[in-house]
């Protein structure tokens, strides 16, 4: 007579032990996945306020150029539009297509200073004044000096005087 014994050598696990273990994964993504969110936008604002100084580097520094500061008004704008990726001097010239013959100084030395135009990444900077960027340029031609002053949120360091007021950035020109 030839009977199948059958084995209790069962192999795989119990769906008690599978229910378990997607218990665990999903209170473990539950705990991961907002600060995963932190962390990214936090990485975005660095990145914004990384381009807001490099933008405000350039001003400066086209700033200390004696044929540029000629061409200052006494108070000049730079707008960093960072959801279309544009920064335009005086709200009129877009640094992208001024010259040294026309329009803004400022504008053709940034231009030439600043090749591509960043984007703004982070919904803190998009937020902030319809996600334009200012960066206000006041000349004291009694002194020669240029103060420069930004609209950057709060709790971002630019380097730059904020609306609120902070530290003073002063280029003093040739």
């Amino acid at each position: 007579m030839n009977t199948k014994v059958a084995k209790k050598n069962n192999k795989g696990f119990t769906l008690i032990e599978l229910i378990v273990v997607i218990a665990i994964i999903a209170v473990l993504a539950a705990i991961l996945a907002p600060q995963y969110l932190r962390y990214v936008e936090k990485s975005r604002v660095t990145a914004d306020t990384s381009s807001a100084k490099e933008i405000a580097n350039a001003v400066q520094t086209a700033c200390a150029d004696s044929d540029v500061f000629e061409d200052v008004t006494a108070t000049t704008t730079v707008n960093w539009d960072g959801k279309a990726g544009t920064i335009k001097v005086g709200g009129t010239d877009d640094i992208t297509s001024a010259t040294d013959t026309t329009g803004h100084k400022l504008a053709a030395e940034l231009g030439k200073t600043i090749k591509n135009v960043p984007k703004m990444k982070s919904k803190k900077w998009q937020n902030n004044a319809s996600g334009v960027y200012i960066i206000t340029v006041t000349v004291n031609t009694t002194d020669s000096t240029v103060t420069l002053t930004d609209n950057a949120p709060s709790g971002t360091d630019t380097g730059l005087a904020h609306s609120a007021g902070s530290t003073t950035t002063t280029t003093t020109t040739p």
